[in-house]
């Protein structure tokens, strides 16, 4: 396991210089998280690119557990006033979200240690451009 100062540090590092090809978010391959395909085509707004890769993961829940009465109440408010009210403002008033590269699927299992250097390694990365807190909940698991 990495020395987590040190792992969060060039994480931080990676999310504060990387900077998208195109100021976009996406990303210019496919790419996989586990063996799911995920929606990386380019987008101008974090609100949208986050909205359309969120809705793509619900419709395969529904897909693979069947219709749901209660998403079928629930995904219009989330998706036609949660979602905007709290993204919205992040792109208002002067402010934008800056595209960050991140690392898709962090979790423990894919970071580790250089065994040469000691220094922290990330793999298996399912990476795109991002608003930089996109994925930081996975790690914690």
């Amino acid at each position: 396991m990495p020395d987590p100062d040190t792992f969060c540090a060039r994480l931080a590092t990676l999310h504060h210089n990387s900077k998208s090809p195109n100021g976009k978010f996406g990303y210019h391959i496919p790419i996989y998280r586990r063996n799911l395909s995920q929606i990386t085509e380019w987008e101008t707004s974090w609100e949208r690119f986050f909205a359309r890769n969120l809705r793509f993961a619900l419709d395969l829940e529904l897909k693979e557990r069947g219709p749901d009465p209660e998403f079928d109440v629930l995904l219009p408010i989330l998706f036609d006033r949660v979602i905007p009210r709290l993204l919205r403002p992040l792109d208002s008033d002067g402010r934008s979200v800056k595209p960050s590269l991140v690392h898709g699927d962090l979790w423990p299992a894919n970071s580790g240690v250089d065994d040469g250097t000691g220094e922290p390694l990330i793999f298996d990365a399912c990476c795109f451009y991002a608003h930089n807190e996109c994925m930081i909940e996975s790690h914690i698991y």
